[in-house]
């Protein structure tokens, strides 16, 4: 589950919770879409999740970087938040449409 907190009342508990569909996946951190609207979650697994910032709904999954080790990779929105970016356990950075989900670009 995605847990979001007001810093300024922490010790009050999240003040929304959101329930993930599917087995259960191990993610260290997540980043807001500068627009506030959505939610990048990258994980130990060879995919990252995109959600909706006020309701949870899964609203994409970005596949095809290579993360065999389980390793804890970093990925990113651009700053026009059209695009998604993520370390890859072969050296390369991938780049999805956000919106659609497809792949647009590897970067050796």
């Amino acid at each position: 589950s995605v847990r979001l907190y007001d810093m300024r009342s922490y010790a009050k508990g999240p003040f929304t919770t959101f329930n993930l569909a599917g087995p259960p996946v191990v993610f260290h951190h997540l980043t807001f879409s500068s627009d506030g609207k959505t939610i990048l979650l990258p994980s130990a697994s060879e995919a990252i999740d995109l959600i909706d910032a006020f309701d949870g709904n899964l609203l994409n999954t970005f596949s095809g970087h290579v993360n065999t080790r389980g390793l804890m990779l970093e990925a990113t929105f651009t700053p026009d938040g059209q695009f998604v970016l993520s370390g890859s356990e072969d050296g390369t950075v991938h780049v999805w449409h956000a919106e659609s989900g497809q792949e647009v670009a590897v970067l050796q």
